[in-house]
């Protein structure tokens, strides 16, 4: 699931046909302002003896009646509800909406959404989310509004134009959006510079688009240190590397990223911000990729460096569980064969899981290697204290459900 919680830029002429999950996909937005939240406070967990974990896993499949559910994406355009009793997954032949009901597994129904006019959601949209009171945020490069599940626009929303921090333009793709838990109509959008790559920034506004913060993950800049450019006589086409990932609870947002094993917690009520640094006894501190600088695009020197990347560990975001006050987190390493596809990538064959749970300071208590290996790697979320993962058999959509706890001495 890499690819799923993975930021894409990639120049989409020539690449997206071939570029799997680690490339960064281009699009772009505009401007910034203000400073960062105030001095943060850093935490690192000492490299002690960690538990390992008892897992317990289960399958289900969910019933579709008549239709057919939308798996091509792996769950990635999906999001569950507030309260955990619904998944909304985006059929994008449909322009649908589907509601998935997690507690009788079984569709509910398809709801078609608009293109254009009062309702419409554009042609085109980078990603959707549920909003704390149940509707649903879409975002897009220029375009941004909350919807009721049925496919009714209840506003709009305006972001403010991000710039660099020495306030300069250019171009900024637009990670996430979401609405604050706290705060109703205030937003926090997610930027990360196109071109540069680099450590992501944070924007909190209201609807409007008046910026009334900005707020900077400096330990992210090293994510450069695992940047690859794909350029061709000069010209810049993509990279790929260490991608940003951002998740949230009521109380919480963590800002990750996917080749070191740490995370920032920003505290919607009082905006606090803590930096957390964790070495695991199977997913070790880091991605140890050490790649070339620069490459061309399609040639042996990007697939195998691609490969390299892939191989090694990618941290997959905080997932927090209620009811035991615990957070969840995967990390995955892509299994290959020397077997090439037709447009020169080397084949898949299957994905490496670990799991790692800390308690609600963010203490490390307990990791595993899952012992399961999904040739295809979804998304995935918690519900009632056990993880849901994206499975799929016989284009039937399943998933896997793990339930795991530190073993006691």
């Amino acid at each position: 699931m890499h690819s799923f919680y993975t930021l894409f830029l990639l120049h989409m002429k020539r690449m997206n046909r071939f570029l799997s999950s680690s490339l960064w996909l281009a699009l772009s937005a505009g401007t910034c302002l203000l400073a960062c939240t105030g001095e943060q406070e850093k935490k690192t967990n000492p490299s002690t003896q960690v538990p390992e974990l008892s897992i317990q896993t289960d399958t289900l499949f969910i019933d579709g009646g008549e239709a057919f559910l939308f798996i091509q994406n792996a769950l990635f355009f999906s999001s569950l509800s507030p309260d955990g009793s619904l998944l909304y997954n985006y059929d994008r032949n449909a322009h649908a909406i589907e509601h998935i009901d997690l507690e009788n597994r079984k569709l509910l129904k398809k709801v078609p959404f608009e293109k254009e006019g009062p309702n419409g959601t554009g042609a085109y949209f980078s990603r959707f989310g549920s909003s704390p009171e149940g509707n649903l945020l879409f975002w897009a490069r220029d375009k941004n509004a909350k919807f009721s599940p049925e496919g009714k626009k209840l506003m709009d929303i305006t972001l403010p134009m991000p710039k660099t921090k020495e306030g300069e333009e250019g171009e900024f793709f637009l990670l996430q959006l979401i609405e604050n838990p706290k705060k109703p109509e205030e937003f926090f959008a997610l930027y990360q510079d196109v071109f540069n790559g680099g450590a992501p920034f944070l924007l909190r506004t209201d609807k409007a688009g008046n910026l009334k913060e900005r707020i900077e993950f400096p330990e992210l800049e090293r994510m450069q240190e695992m940047a690859t450019k794909i350029s061709y006589e000069g010209q810049w086409m993509g990279a790929f590397g260490a991608s940003a990932l951002i998740s949230h609870t009521d109380d919480h947002l963590f800002i990750q990223n996917s080749g070191f094993n740490e995370a920032y917690r920003y505290h919607f009520e009082s905006g606090n911000l803590e930096f957390f640094s964790w070495e695991g006894p199977y997913v070790g501190r880091q991605n140890p990729y050490k790649g070339p600088k620069e490459v061309e695009p399609d040639s042996e020197g990007m697939w195998n460096a691609l490969r390299n990347f892939e191989e090694g560990v990618s941290y997959l975001k905080l997932s927090y569980a209620p009811e035991s006050k615990l957070y969840y987190r995967l990390a995955n390493k892509k299994i290959f064969s020397d077997e090439k596809e037709d447009y020169g990538g080397y084949k898949t064959t299957g994905h490496l899981l670990f799991l790692s749970i800390f308690d609600e300071e963010l203490q490390l208590i307990g990791e595993s290697e899952l012992g399961i290996k999904p040739s295809n790697l979804g998304q995935f979320f918690i519900r009632k204290d056990k993880l849901w993962l994206f499975h799929t058999e016989d284009d039937e959509l399943g998933f896997i459900r793990i339930q795991a706890q530190p073993k006691s001495e």
